[in-house]
């Protein structure tokens, strides 16, 4: 069994539609269709024991109670259930006393955004823009314009639906905006329970401070709350992977991590008139 992870809108759907298309999967649904999610709410194991394998279950952490049965369904199979579950937020926490009732029993990956290299999938060789950003020579006295390729990769980002529509500034931000508060919603992950708006005012600090060093009390102090609030809604938004946090190289500093935005496109919404930025 596998889960896949991923923020919204990285490609995880589209993925579980090819692999059907392809017959890889005998099946594929989605708890995103309120009357599928409706049937597997009333009985969750007869449903699952329903589905011809192999079969794939798209936002799967709609249902709360979905991952203590699959655990009673490997249990009773002996681990042989041939099964895909996506999430747009950690999938299995919640169970259990907030154990994953899953663990060790599941295959667990992470869809990323693409990267440049993947982008431009025509490059004959292999690259990285880590590497080209330290071996090429620096241009000393130019200014960057929009026609540079990088510009698009820092202001689209790596999530395919932006990436290849490219909206425009306005509707970009308009975009990312109604996805964050979805995002933040209570139907993301049904069964967790927290404050919208301080998540929210979090997030913008996080965003308008990409890479910064992850100091809770600092946060909390520029946010008006409580260090220990702050500590449980970073938590927050890295289930429903909005932020990530990167390990911090600079001494003497290198057990505090560093916090920013999943994917850079995020970024466009923390400068948004309102968010302070």
């Amino acid at each position: 069994m596998t889960v896949l992870h991923g923020a919204r809108s990285v490609g995880k759907t589209s993925l579980v539609r090819r692999l059907k298309e392809q017959g890889v999967l005998a099946t594929a649904v989605s708890l995103t269709d309120p009357d599928v999610l409706h049937l597997a709410k009333q009985d969750t194991s007869g449903w699952l024991r329903a589905l011809p394998q192999p079969f794939a279950i798209d936002e799967a952490q709609l249902l709360p109670d979905l991952p203590l049965a699959l655990k009673n369904y490997l249990n009773e199979t002996g681990d042989d259930v041939q099964a895909i579950l996506t999430g747009s937020a950690q999938i299995g926490r919640s169970s259990l006393g907030g154990s994953d009732p899953l663990a060790g029993r599941t295959t667990t990956l992470t869809l990323q955004p693409l990267t440049e290299p993947e982008v431009h999938s025509s490059a004959q060789t292999a690259w990285s823009v880590a590497d080209m950003m330290f071996q090429s020579p620096p241009q000393i006295g130019h200014r960057a314009n929009d026609a540079f390729w990088w510009h698009k990769a820092v202001l689209y980002g790596g999530l395919p639906r932006t990436r290849l529509r490219k909206p425009s500034r306005a509707t970009l931000r308009d975009q990312l905006s109604a996805t964050i508060e979805a995002i933040l919603s209570d139907h993301v992950l049904p069964d967790e329970r927290f404050d919208a708006d301080n998540a929210r005012r979090i997030l913008d600090y996080i965003l308008r401070h990409p890479a910064g060093e992850l100091k809770v009390q600092v946060i909390g102090r520029e946010v008006g709350l409580d260090p220990r609030t702050v500590d449980r809604y970073i938590d927050v938004l890295e289930r429903r992977f909005l932020v990530t946090e990167l390990h911090n190289l600079r001494p003497p500093a290198k057990k505090t991590p560093r916090t920013m935005a999943k994917d850079q496109e995020w970024m466009c919404d923390g400068s948004r008139p309102g968010s302070g930025g």
